[in-house]
């Protein structure tokens, strides 16, 4: 099984719960929770073009500078300074290109895991990742876009938006089952084998 996969199984058994906790608490509230679990996907081009090569390798290096520096900030346990790292990484310009898009997505799906589990954080991170995970923009069929589905999700829980989250949630079980299936077509697995896997 890739890695890859194994995240977004992971995912998958972490969403389920939270669902049923956010279905649960739209039912004790009345109103109506009107989630919106409306999503479109692409294949993502992972090959930058020739004019947008440099400029994306210069993206990535600085992205994954930022990682690296916000790992030995919360090793030494100041996560004030591993936040504040990945929010310089995220002003940063985004180059061109499907895969600057996902390292974008994945990096601030990481700031907004450092961010959620205060009421202030979590606002921050709904301000940020809403407007990258549009309902009316095409999204990349990718772990990262799970990712950043399920922060929003617990974000918006956390704050009590329960039609976000329920409606977030929902999209990124959408995303999982896609690369699920997507793995089963690489691996050569029919219908019946891909349902066992992904049990």
């Amino acid at each position: 099984m890739s890695r890859g996969l194994a995240r977004v199984r992971t995912w998958a058994a972490t969403v389920s719960v939270a669902c049923l906790g956010v279905l649960a608490a739209g039912c004790e509230d009345s109103r109506p929770a009107g989630p919106d679990a409306r999503i479109e996907l692409y294949s993502p081009v992972l090959a930058a073009e020739d004019g947008a090569r440099e400029a994306e390798r210069a993206y990535l290096g600085e992205i994954l500078r930022a990682h690296e520096q916000a790992d030995a900030a919360l090793a030494a346990g100041d996560e004030a300074s591993a936040r504040a790292r990945l929010a310089e990484a995220l002003a940063h310009p985004v180059a061109a290109g499907d895969r600057a898009a996902i390292v974008r997505l994945d990096l601030a799906a990481r700031y907004g895991e450092l961010q959620t589990p205060d009421a202030d954080g979590a606002s921050e991170t709904i301000r940020m990742l809403e407007p990258l995970l549009a309902i009316d923009q095409a999204l990349p069929i990718d772990s990262a876009t799970a990712r950043a589905l399920v922060v929003l999700g617990d974000a918006a829980s956390r704050v009590d938006d329960h039609a976000l989250a329920a409606g977030s949630y929902a999209r990124s079980v959408r995303v999982m089952s896609k690369l699920r299936s997507l793995e089963a077509e690489r691996l050569g697995l029919g219908d019946a084998d891909a349902k066992e896997g992904a049990r």
